[in-house]
């Protein structure tokens, strides 16, 4: 039986016969700090040193100094009141021209407004008469028309509503769809295809 010495035979020939077999690739000897070692031994990098990356938060983030800007009032929306305790999916939608949200209050009540009117929100301001019995839990503006609205409600329907120039209601309810047997929880107009609406 062939009884090969090991790589770490302490005889010189069968060192010298091994060394003499291995590439220089497959070996990496020891840094000179080490003078005991020999060249037959692989070394790896300490994985103490690898720690020294942003990933640990040690290392520098290209972010690491931008700062957000306040805008003031005059460019913001306040004074308003939504109603945010029913809501599962976005307390708000909105779009090039209006941006809407469930008001507090009883039955769905929603608050509608042109986008470009920002400021302090107009005590005496109409809400949209929805006829929902319950609360709206979603709401969202057509994809491609921007006067159409679809709201959703606790009272398991879901409906829709042509909006005038100031975001006041055209027609009250132009189509109410029911069949849900629960809260109707999210409205999602398809991104693609006008005039095809899921409801869940």
């Amino acid at each position: 039986m062939d009884k090969s010495p090991l790589l770490g035979s302490c005889d010189p020939a069968t060192s010298a016969s091994v060394s003499a077999s291995a590439s220089e690739e497959e070996i990496s000897p020891l840094p000179p700090s080490f003078p005991n070692s020999s060249p037959n031994i692989v070394s790896t990098p300490s994985l103490r040193g690898l720690k020294n990356t942003s990933r640990y938060g040690n290392g520098s983030s290209t972010y690491r100094h931008v700062f957000g800007k306040s805008g003031t009032k005059a460019e913001s929306y306040f004074n308003l009141d939504p109603k945010i305790t029913t809501m599962d999916s976005s307390l708000l939608t909105a779009n090039n021209d209006f941006f809407a949200l469930p008001y507090a209050g009883g039955g769905g009540q929603v608050y509608v407004n042109k986008l470009s009117k920002t400021g302090k929100t107009e005590a005496a301001r109409p809400l949209l008469n929805t006829n929902h019995t319950k609360s709206v839990c979603s709401l969202q503006f057509n994809t491609f028309d921007s006067h159409m609205l679809a709201t959703g409600s606790d009272d398991c329907t879901v409906k829709i509503f042509t909006l005038n120039e100031e975001g006041g209601d055209v027609t009250v309810g132009e189509n109410t769809l029911s069949g849900h047997r629960n809260s109707v929880r999210e409205v999602l107009w398809h991104p693609l295809t006008g005039g095809i609406l899921a409801s869940r």
